[in-house]
């Protein structure tokens, strides 16, 4: 399963087959893996767990599916909206490296903890965060460790 974010901008209804109207289609735009690398614009067919949900136009959601290929978003999972604040409320990025604001490191840098307890730690919150700009921070974390 990949995460992926994307703005819900609409629906569209398929081709039509003389009286009927193909499936409808969810549109998708500004998609961006978890990482925040940017993928495109997207569609996704209807299902059980879409139709349960009440999507608002221009609001960010986070989609939990098999494959994101060809313009199409497959075997959706989980969708969950996103905090509309763009912030991360557990890190913030200084001239010394990245510090913990808040969670089980409180005012710790990252560099003075020790790297199999932050790999671990890191590990939890990106799955189980809902938080994008979180989750790109972790990525920018990792990269400096690694």
């Amino acid at each position: 399963m990949i995460k992926i974010f994307a703005t819900f901008n609409g629906c569209k209804r398929g081709p039509s087959n003389g009286a009927y109207l193909g499936p409808p289609s969810l549109i998708w735009g500004n998609v961006t893996d978890a990482d925040g690398n940017p993928i495109g614009d997207m569609t996704s067919n209807k299902s059980k767990i879409t139709e349960s949900k009440v999507f608002r136009k221009g609001n960010r959601y986070i989609l939990e599916c098999s494959e994101a290929t060809d313009n199409k978003i497959k075997r959706i999972k989980t969708i969950n909206a996103v905090r509309k604040e763009n912030s991360c409320n557990l890190f913030k990025d200084s001239n010394k490296g990245f510090k913990m604001i808040n969670g089980k490191y409180k005012n710790k840098y990252v560099s003075d903890i020790p790297k199999k307890d932050l790999t671990n730690y890191l590990t939890w919150v990106r799955e189980n965060s809902n938080n994008e700009v979180t989750l790109s921070n972790i990525s920018k974390i990792v990269k400096q460790l690694y």
